[in-house]
């Protein structure tokens, strides 16, 4: 695949930061009510057909499940997607992904996204 991808958003960076400090935190307060329960700990990462103007993304309640407790966030692209998975990669047990083949999710990456976050591309030149 290329790196250029010309159909992707550009992504509001001062609000992406906010969001994965809070994400990290999120992930880490499911990490620790897991444990203290003797449970797993999930997060998720989704997609919806509710699509708002600004894209940002947003955080989803934390819920006690039977087999531990879950919480997560709903992206529409592909650079948030894969910010949230390295931010919060090792913190719990289980990161499940769930994006739907008919609810689109705006493919590409927006680079300087990534160089913000220290991070390189999804795809290999």
């Amino acid at each position: 695949m290329q790196d250029n991808i010309s159909n992707y958003t550009i992504e509001d960076v001062k609000y992406l930061e906010n969001w994965l400090e809070s994400a990290k935190d999120m992930a880490q307060l499911i990490a620790t009510q897991a444990k203290k329960n003797g449970v797993l700990s999930i997060f998720t990462i989704s997609t919806t057909i509710k699509v708002a103007n600004d894209h940002h993304p947003y955080l989803t309640p934390i819920r006690r499940i039977i087999h531990g407790f879950i919480g997560g966030s709903v992206v529409f692209s592909q650079t948030q997607a894969y910010l949230l998975s390295k931010y919060i990669d090792g913190v719990v047990d289980h990161i499940l992904v769930d994006a739907e083949k008919k609810i689109g999710i705006l493919l590409g990456v927006d680079k300087n996204a990534l160089n913000h976050f220290d991070l390189k591309s999804l795809y290999k030149k």
